[in-house]
């Protein structure tokens, strides 16, 4: 059609971040670690990399806590049980782990220490200009650490095998 111009239009890239804050005031770093829709999605195998990274990183933390919501997907299931039990009895990555622990928030109280992280990541994303690809947004990231925060980009994903059901055979 003559006087038509040609249009583009292209989706966001769909960016996964997984903030582990402390509760702590003074002395201990909160973390992130983040992740795009080609590497990973937001499944129970990406939450266990996630919490995996953190893991290997504090090599000198004995014993874990982890607060988080009740997201069956993510947060309750076989996977992530199986994943936290070989993290802490088999894995020479994680040798140095005696105890992780899972506490689950009350339901409809689920304002958690991360929300803040994720607060002053918003903030100094609506302060960026030009952020065009995953690279500018990791360094908008970046501008919130603070001594106390560390980012981490993860590609590498431990593949998980699906469990087939009855259901899922088509009978």
């Amino acid at each position: 059609m003559p006087g038509n111009k040609d249009v583009f239009f292209t989706s966001r890239l769909v960016v996964f971040n997984e903030v582990f804050a402390s509760l702590k005031k003074k002395s201990s770093s909160n973390y992130s670690v983040v992740w795009h829709e080609a590497f990973g999605g937001r499944d129970a195998s990406n939450i266990i990399d996630a919490i995996y990274a953190l893991i290997k990183e504090e090599r000198d933390t004995n014993n874990f806590v982890f607060w988080a919501d009740n997201c069956t997907a993510q947060n309750k299931n076989w996977y992530l049980f199986t994943a936290l039990a070989i993290m802490v009895n088999n894995d020479t990555h994680t040798s140095h782990v005696n105890n992780i622990t899972f506490k689950y928030l009350t339901k409809g109280h689920t304002h958690m220490t991360a929300d803040g992280v994720h607060g002053n990541i918003e903030q100094q994303f609506k302060k960026a200009r030009d952020v065009f690809d995953f690279q500018d947004l990791l360094c908008v990231i970046y501008k919130t650490i603070t001594k106390k925060f560390k980012c981490t980009s993860s590609t590498n994903f431990i593949p998980m095998a699906k469990k087939e059901t009855a259901a899922s055979k088509g009978r």
